[in-house]
């Protein structure tokens, strides 16, 4: 159930605009990771 949870709370974000700057962080923090 937490998995479906955190997907609905991505699919608000997303709604938003808000998961694209998310997504800009992860692939920015990805290759240094």
């Amino acid at each position: 159930q937490s998995t479906n949870f955190l997907i609905h709370c991505l699919t608000a974000l997303s709604q938003k605009g808000y998961a694209r700057g998310v997504e800009r962080t992860i692939l920015g923090a990805g290759p240094v990771l």
